[in-house]
């Protein structure tokens, strides 16, 4: 048996997929910020509320370009937060906004766009998602994104790695080859080497 149960190995985001985390952290800071300088308050409160609201998407753009110049990890740590935040406010600048004897009005859109964010945030939370690869005594384990295929190769079957490009092929004792699409991530030339080390480490636990 090996010394070591389970291995869990992330992918960074590369510079193009970080920009595009980016993008999706910033949009709802630019929708509180957009209903911010669109609604109109006489009362303290109101004018209070509007500028929490600006203040919340003047920050969440700030660290999201933050994030975006720095090389993360394979989470985006910053995404649930800025989205379940941002929902919070914008369901409380829609309860201020609401007029109850108009029919349908922008209240309801951001009570709708709210709904979506903290759903988003609280039920597929980018934090709890595991990007990369996973390596136990019976599986290798490889998923790109939170909605892709988990790809399981068992681990008997394997015999090397080869890193060509994006593409990580994943070589059976059979000759069948399974390739892994990397697009997206920053790749480390070693990589093939230590996932070999790794695999091989644990088929010589299995063994023993």
């Amino acid at each position: 048996m090996s010394e070591i149960e389970h291995v869990y190995l992330p992918l960074k985001p590369n510079k193009r997929r970080r920009f595009g985390l980016m993008i999706q952290a910033a949009t709802p800071a630019f929708l509180l910020i957009l209903t911010a300088v669109s609604a109109t308050s006489e009362t303290v409160g109101g004018m209070l509320l509007r500028v929490l609201t600006a203040a919340t998407g003047v920050v969440i753009i700030y660290g999201s370009v933050k994030d975006y110049k720095s090389p993360g990890s394979g989470k985006w740590m910053g995404l649930d937060t800025s989205m379940m935040f941002s929902g919070m406010l914008l369901i409380a600048q829609g309860a201020w906004m609401y007029k109850p004897e108009k029919g349908f009005q922008p209240a309801h859109m951001l009570f709708i766009g709210a709904s979506i964010m903290i759903f988003k945030g609280v039920m597929f939370p980018e934090s709890k998602v595991k990007t990369g690869f996973e390596i136990n005594e019976q599986t290798f384990s490889f998923k790109r994104f939170l909605f892709s295929r988990t790809v399981e190769i068992p681990m008997n079957e394997i015999n090397s790695f080869k890193l060509t490009g994006d593409k990580m092929s994943v070589i059976l004792h059979s000759g069948k080859v399974h390739t892994l699409n990397l697009n997206g991530f920053e790749l480390n030339p070693d990589l093939a080497n230590e996932l070999s080390a790794l695999v091989t480490e644990f088929q010589e636990g299995n063994k023993s």
